[in-house]
């Protein structure tokens, strides 16, 4: 019995300790938060940093191959990314995948119109503070998340696209909140 309690606390405060560290997530009427710095090396190769994100909305969209709500995301991500293509807008996708061989073998029979970074140890993760798949983050061209999104269900991506679409205005010329 005594065990038994022992290890309860000690599992309490392995996970206080895990939430305290934790980047604080956005919840419904609360304000913006600053955005762990943006870099990141992709799956091609190439290294992405401050300069290729100023002045851009940036959707960071953390998602793996075996999740399911993942798969029923992807359709509408892609068309959102396509939508806003020309735009000042970008995405990096995120991958949880354990196999970057995986995540390689999926990516070369569906190409996805995103940055594609692969987060193996989870690093990004924890940085980011994503607690669940799919997890999206709006950051705008000041470094704050907007908005942020866990899970997948209907309506999600029309919702997201709204958000992207008032945010983007935002960045337009002549626009009085223009940043």
């Amino acid at each position: 019995m005594k065990r038994t309690y022992a290890l309860l606390a000690a599992c309490s405060i392995a996970l206080l300790a895990f939430s305290a560290s934790a980047v604080p997530l956005r919840r419904p009427g609360e304000t913006t938060y600053p955005a762990p710095t943006l870099q990141f090396h992709t799956l091609d190769g190439k290294e992405l940093g401050r300069k290729d994100f100023a002045g851009k909305l940036v959707l960071v969209d953390f998602w793996a191959t075996w999740c399911g709500y993942c798969a029923k995301a992807r359709p509408e991500i892609e068309a959102i990314a396509k939508r806003h293509a020309s735009q000042p807008f970008t995405r990096v996708s995120i991958s949880a995948d354990s196999s970057e061989e995986t995540l390689r073998r999926f990516l070369a029979a569906h190409p996805a119109l995103s940055h594609q970074v692969w987060d193996g140890q989870g690093e990004l993760r924890r940085l980011f503070g994503v607690r669940a798949l799919p997890t999206f983050l709006l950051i705008d061209s000041t470094g704050q998340v907007v908005h942020l999104l866990n899970g997948w269900s209907e309506g999600s991506g029309a919702g997201l696209d709204r958000v992207i679409a008032t945010e983007l205005a935002k960045l337009a010329p002549g626009s009085r909140s223009s940043v």
